[in-house]
């Protein structure tokens, strides 16, 4: 933006968005008038986005940074949590009969049980609504 700055890009002049319309202007400098004012005006809003672009972009840099010195946690749970994780693990290993560092995930299905083997009556169902 310093450089549109110091090139003039957004300097006023009064002359640059004269506009009259009695006939002394030919309709080319009056086109080229309209199009300066335009392209301006398009300048100002795109210099303005990115302006607030770059600021964004080092409130967020400056946020990572912060982040980046904070040293990580040595303890990623509290008692509590350990005691919530262990309850759930025993009533999983109480549900399936067998410690868990002996099942395999892989070859587990939790639903067999309750499973039905054989062709479903939703199967044929289908074949008569649209």
């Amino acid at each position: 933006m310093d450089t549109l700055a110091q090139n003039g890009a957004f300097l006023e002049t009064p002359d640059a968005y004269d506009l009259t319309f009695n006939g002394s202007v030919s309709q080319d400098l009056l086109n080229r008038k309209l199009s300066l004012r335009s392209m301006r005006q398009c300048l100002k809003i795109a210099v303005n986005g990115y302006e607030e672009a770059v600021q964004e972009r080092r409130e967020i840099e400056e946020m990572k940074n912060e982040y980046e010195k904070m040293e990580p946690s040595h303890v990623f749970m509290n008692d509590y949590d350990k005691r919530i994780l262990d309850f759930h693990l025993a009533n999983l290993e109480s549900s399936i009969g067998a410690p868990l560092r002996t099942v395999a995930l892989k070859d587990w299905d939790q639903d067999d049980l309750y499973g039905f083997d054989g062709s479903h009556i939703t199967d044929s169902l289908h074949k008569h609504f649209p």
